[in-house]
């Protein structure tokens, strides 16, 4: 009767202890991750649509011809002198209005806005740019555009000096002709990315900066693998090549270290895992990062 009597409070001390050991895997399993830069979408308003209609107004002059005019010879002279002056006139304005298109065309390819994404998975042979990303992202003052451009250089020297440990890698470029829509789709890719983060270890964007303790992996076995974003908004056209090899990473890496710092609009640099006890496994790589490509 008596062990009847305690079933219900045996129950309740199972059901806590299943949640607490549920709890703590979970704390054991969960991937770190960084974040790192800063954009200056807050302080820019997305231009309105509106649209500039250019009205062209063509002037049809008609002309009356007399039967009462001058000899034949002189009418001739006078209708060649008039094909030559629109024969002219017709070459100008063509001229003029070729230069016209190319200079919009200029102007309207520079205002466009490229989201630029590099992302490469690592062997944790790396384990140092884990480290060293945390330090840029502990000693770099985001709040301007030197800042963001600062962790965008040092980043990529850092990658660029691990290339022996790329194992996997992704690229793409999207075009916007406003700055809401490139911010929108810059914000949808790191949403994407942090999603990924079981817990966000480290930040600092716009020079707001936050850090939280990480439960080291109790499960390290055969997890070595180390995933890092760098993400890009610019003026202009920009693009990367397709990643199939090392030398794609680089070329990539490279070409977003050549644009130029005052056509940078945002800048951010995501990593898991960000602690240096965390790493891993290539099925939580393949799972969350389905887009890499093996090199």
């Amino acid at each position: 009767m008596m062990a009847f009597k305690s079933f219900p409070e045996l129950s309740i001390l199972a059901v806590t202890v299943a949640l607490l050991l549920s709890h703590n895997l979970y704390a054991a399993s969960a991937a770190s991750g960084g974040r790192m830069g800063g954009s200056s979408f807050s302080s820019e308003r997305s231009p309105s649509s509106r649209r500039h209609h250019q009205h062209h107004h063509y002037h049809h002059s008609s002309r009356v011809y007399s039967y009462n005019s001058p000899p034949i010879f002189s009418r001739n002279s006078n209708q060649v002198n008039g094909s030559m002056s629109e024969a002219v006139a017709y070459l100008i304005v063509t001229i003029f209005l070729g230069a016209a298109s190319y200079l919009v065309y200029l102007n309207t390819v520079g205002s466009r806005i490229c989201v630029l994404q590099v992302q490469v998975g690592l062997s944790a042979k790396a384990r140092l740019l884990q480290r060293e990303l945390t330090e840029i992202a502990l000693t770099t003052d985001s709040s301007t555009a030197n800042g963001w451009n600062f962790i965008l250089e040092e980043t990529i020297s850092a990658l660029l000096h691990h290339s022996n440990c790329y194992l996997y890698g992704y690229s793409s470029v999207m075009r916007y002709w406003t700055i809401g829509g490139a911010e929108l789709h810059f914000k949808r890719l790191s949403k994407e990315e942090r999603q990924k983060f079981d817990v966000e270890s480290l930040v600092n964007i716009n020079n707001i900066k936050r850090q939280r303790a990480v439960v080291p992996k109790a499960d390290k076995f055969n997890k070595d693998h180390l995933v890092v974003t760098v993400l890009v908004a610019a003026q202009g056209a920009h693009n990367l090549p397709t990643i199939r090899s090392t030398e794609n990473v680089k070329e990539a890496l490279q070409s977003m270290e050549e644009i130029y710092a005052s056509k940078i609009k945002a800048v951010e640099v995501l990593w898991s895992p960000q602690d240096e006890t965390d790493s891993l496994s290539v099925e939580e790589l393949l799972e969350n990062y389905p887009q890499l490509r093996r090199i």
